[in-house]
């Protein structure tokens, strides 16, 4: 082979590969788009986030789910197939909380417990809805630096 046609092969398996980190403006049409992102909370039930609580929701791994409550840091399983998501039993750190976070943390895992769909709007808006389309949660996706 010579040396063009192998430059070139090089730059053709290099726009092939992968990145594990989905990139700015990534469409997230499958379960598996979700994998190793983050999202910041921005909405529990209509009601916002406590200011500043740096609540999170994310994929770390297939059929996983970690984050924070804002207080406390969590972790457990979830389902998602197509449309569909439903989280499992969350473990989380107990820590103890000023009486906001506090609240808030117990609101979030009741609402992730109500989830069962899942969709991506405006490019980079996570809602997690019930089974009617009401956004149960709304995150935005945290960016790599």
């Amino acid at each position: 082979m010579g040396l063009a046609a192998a430059v070139t092969a090089l730059f053709v398996l290099a726009a092939c590969a992968q990145t594990s980190e989905p990139a700015q403006g990534t469409a997230f049409n499958t379960p598996y788009d979700l994998i190793g992102t983050e999202w910041w909370v921005e909405d529990i039930t209509g009601d916002g986030v406590v200011d500043n609580s740096r609540t999170t929701v994310g994929f770390p791994a297939d059929a996983r789910v970690a984050g924070s409550t804002g207080c406390n840091n969590y972790t457990g399983d979830v389902s998602i197939i197509t449309d569909r998501m439903t989280f499992g039993t969350l473990a989380g750190t107990k820590r103890a909380c000023v009486p906001a976070l506090g609240n808030q943390e117990v609101k979030f895992y009741a609402t992730v417990n109500k989830v069962k769909r899942w969709y991506v709007a405006e490019g980079n808006i996570l809602h997690l809805t019930d089974n009617e389309g009401e956004t149960l949660v709304r995150a935005s996706l945290i960016t790599p630096e």
